[in-house]
């Protein structure tokens, strides 16, 4: 009788110990939900940029890949250039690599100019680690707004079309993605002081008896 009681009294204890530590943890390792992103380049008049909310931007390729891209297309301040300049010589890419994994991914898109010629084709490739995720033709003039299927996006890359042969200026006005989901500092505290409060829960007791 007395050991019953004392059973009883014990795991009466420890169950609300064992809820609280269970619930720390599930807590701890649940995604959180993020918000979108949007960033509005025009924000930034002839500002050059390299890294914005999440996203660093960056040139490649083509006649000049000098120096961070700049929100100006030939003078007008609302799309992030292929160029460091604002215009001629461009880069033939200008890449923006996330620093988690985005989906959700829309963006407008402005081409200046067309040609007769096949300069200026422009094109986007977005990727997943060294996986192509998906691709798409923005066309020889403006195109307007873009949607990005597929999920897990780490790079996404604009392509002028001129394989670098020539320079060809377009801007990116807008970006909206959904940032993926990462454990926080202190959630991955509270699971480890979680797992360790599990732990002593679980450890059996020593025997007093010889």
């Amino acid at each position: 009788m007395h050991f019953a009681l004392k059973f009883e009294k014990m795991t009466g204890m420890r169950k609300p110990l064992l809820a609280g530590v269970t619930l720390g943890v599930v807590m701890a390792i649940s995604p959180l939900a993020r918000a979108n992103v949007t960033i509005d380049f025009g924000d930034y008049p002839y500002q050059s940029l390299s890294s914005l909310d999440g996203v660093t931007f960056s040139l490649a390729g083509g006649q000049n890949s000098n120096g961070s891209p700049v929100v100006n297309v030939f003078g007008n301040p609302n799309g992030l250039s292929n160029s460091s300049a604002g215009g001629y010589p461009t880069a033939e890419r200008l890449d923006f690599k996330f620093s988690t994994p985005a989906s959700g991914i829309s963006f407008e898109f402005d081409n200046e100019g067309s040609s007769p010629y096949g300069r200026g084709a422009s094109f986007f490739d977005a990727y997943d680690g060294a996986n192509l995720v998906a691709s798409g033709f923005l066309g020889f003039t403006n195109y307007g707004f873009v949607s990005v299927p597929g999920s897990d996006i780490t790079l996404l890359e604009f392509d002028n079309g001129t394989s670098g042969r020539n320079s060809w200026l377009f801007g990116v006005d807008s970006l909206t993605y959904t940032p993926g989901a990462v454990p926080e500092p202190a959630s991955v505290a509270l699971m480890a002081v979680g797992l360790a409060g599990l732990g002593l829960i679980r450890r059996p007791r020593s025997s007093g008896r010889a």
